[in-house]
């Protein structure tokens, strides 16, 4: 069996801390003992992919020898550059997760709004004059016969003859009508409409334009180069011969 021959391998810590905790040296009981490693704290983009990482940590360097004399000084070296170098990462996984669909390779979207109006207005004034004129005439003529003599008695024929009349008298005139009216009138009227109308259009397209199979192993090979590059920065904290 070979044991460490600088300073100590890192499963060594890992599996007494265990053993104090009365815990199986399994990797389901790596979770217990992130904060004895200084892997408890540092910032995370998504707290659910810690385990997942620290994990991956843990596993590459299980058998390498840490890179200080007390377990105490690479805690404390590992839990600094965990912090260090996090953020930086952080924003690299943030960025691949703003793809909202892995598997598609084209989404164009496009909005069109219109809108019309129309005002018709109308006004009219009428007037209207009208004059009438009216001229009437008219003659008349009577005839009085008189006859002092009533005993004889004038038939129609005698009076049209004037035959045996004392007195006759005779009454001629005429008549003249004139007039005249005027009739003026007015009047206003209007009209007005508003017309308006409103249209609105949206359209999207997405899918994919290569093999689904190859577009999700792109995305998939994103997400694990960010965690290999992550493991990969702690190499300096462990011995350089193994």
């Amino acid at each position: 069996m070979i044991m460490s021959r600088y300073t100590t391998e890192l499963r060594y810590p890992i599996e007494q801390r265990l053993d104090y905790l009365k815990l199986e040296h399994v990797e389901e009981s790596w979770p217990q003992v992130y904060d004895f490693l200084g892997l408890g704290d540092y910032p995370v983009y998504d707290e659910a992919h810690r385990q997942v990482l620290n994990d991956k940590i843990i596993r590459r360097y299980y058998f390498r020898e840490i890179g200080f004399e007390t377990w105490n000084l690479f805690k404390w070296h590992l839990r600094a550059h965990m912090h260090e170098v996090m953020p930086y990462f952080n924003e690299l996984y943030e960025t691949v997760g703003l793809i909202e669909d892995p598997l598609s390779t084209r989404d164009m979207s496009f909005d069109e709004t219109g809108n019309r109006s129309r005002n018709f207005s109308e006004s009219r004034h009428n007037e209207s004059t009208s004059h009438t004129d009216t001229n009437s005439t008219g003659t008349t003529s009577d005839k009085n016969v008189f006859q002092d003599t009533p005993m004889n008695g004038l038939d129609t024929g005698a009076i049209q003859s004037m035959d045996y009349a004392t007195n006759v008298t005779f009454d001629d005139g005429s008549t003249s009508t004139e007039g005249e009216s005027d009739v003026t009138g007015s009047g206003d009227a209007s009209t007005t409409s508003d017309e308006s109308e409103s249209h609105g259009l949206s359209h999207r397209e997405r899918g994919y334009d290569r093999p689904q199979a190859e577009t999700l192993l792109t995305y998939r090979k994103a997400i694990l180069n960010i965690d290999l590059e992550v493991v990969e920065s702690c190499n300096d904290l462990f011995m350089g011969l193994w």
